[in-house]
């Protein structure tokens, strides 16, 4: 998405950098958890709980007055002392669920005409993500405004899939009401049949499947409205299903991406769709 947020902002450039990223923390699996994933019956969410979200240690503190304070140790701030004062600013916004989601506006240019969403990956806070994120919004001559999910940094409440669509709602209504009108859009659509088999051979391409041109056309045809995210997890969640009957398994069988595609199910409700659907057509506004 893009947004026409102005930057005030004049400084001289560094050459970016990212710390790596810290596992661990309090979601990391345990002996116990996998002990549970491979002799107890498999529920999704419980599941994508341990498995997607690993919050590591917070690596940052926000000031009064909304600036990023990084704990030493944690993460790494390789540009220009001043620019982290001058170019990153904090907020907090409230979810629908009920949690504090910390989210940060990075000006890496000045005048910038466009403002780009991140979301972080795995294992990462944005206090070790902010280096990066600057260095991306210099190198894309963009504004970067970047989140905390729930239990990651500052952010409040626990790690979950639930909490995630909140998250991101969260702070796309943040990003707007707090700096600046939307002006532009950009609808990026489900997966078509065409993209769903890109995605579905790039995430089998190292497993060893019992019949894989039957086995990819198959799930092309019952993965009609997944997310890309969805797909990855039904591949993962076929090979534990795989494990979890033989952990000296060398073959994902059909049955096992049977039972991932019982376990998880599309979750991008009709109503999306519609309002989609709309904004594709024109029959919406969004400024």
């Amino acid at each position: 998405m893009s947004s026409g947020v102005p930057s005030g902002s004049s400084m001289s450039t560094s050459t970016p950098g990212s710390p790596p990223p810290r596992a661990g923390g309090p979601n990391s699996v345990s002996f116990k958890d996998l002990c549970c994933l491979f002799c107890c019956p498999p529920f999704p969410s419980s599941i994508v709980s341990k498995l997607a979200f690993m919050p590591p240690e917070p690596s940052y503190t926000i000031t009064e007055d909304n600036n990023l304070a990084l704990i030493e140790g944690r993460a790494a701030w390789p540009h220009e002392p001043t620019f982290l004062s001058n170019c990153v600013e904090m907020r907090v916004g409230r979810s629908r669920r009920r949690n504090r989601v910390a989210c940060t506006m990075i000006r890496a240019v000045p005048n910038a005409h466009f403002t780009l969403l991140f979301s972080h990956g795995n294992a990462v806070d944005l206090g070790q993500m902010s280096s990066f994120l600057y260095g991306l919004g210099y190198h894309l001559q963009c504004n970067v405004f970047s989140y905390d999910y729930s239990g990651y940094g500052c952010s409040t409440g626990k790690a979950s899939e639930k909490n995630l669509y909140a998250d991101i709602t969260a702070a796309f209504e943040l990003l707007k009401t707090e700096f600046g009108r939307l002006d532009r859009a950009i609808y990026v659509g489900l997966p078509c049949e065409v993209t769903r088999r890109a995605i579905l051979d790039m995430r089998t391409r190292k497993m060893s499947l019992e019949n894989s041109t039957i086995t990819i056309q198959t799930l092309v045809a019952r993965t009609a409205g997944y997310s890309g995210a969805e797909l990855v997890a039904v591949c993962q969640t076929a090979a534990m299903f795989a494990m979890r009957e033989n952990l000296e398994a060398t073959v994902v069988q059909w049955k096992h991406f049977e039972q991932a595609l019982t376990a998880v199910v599309s979750r991008t409700e009709a109503y999306l769709l519609e309002i989609y659907d709309d904004f594709k057509a024109g029959k919406t506004s969004n400024a």
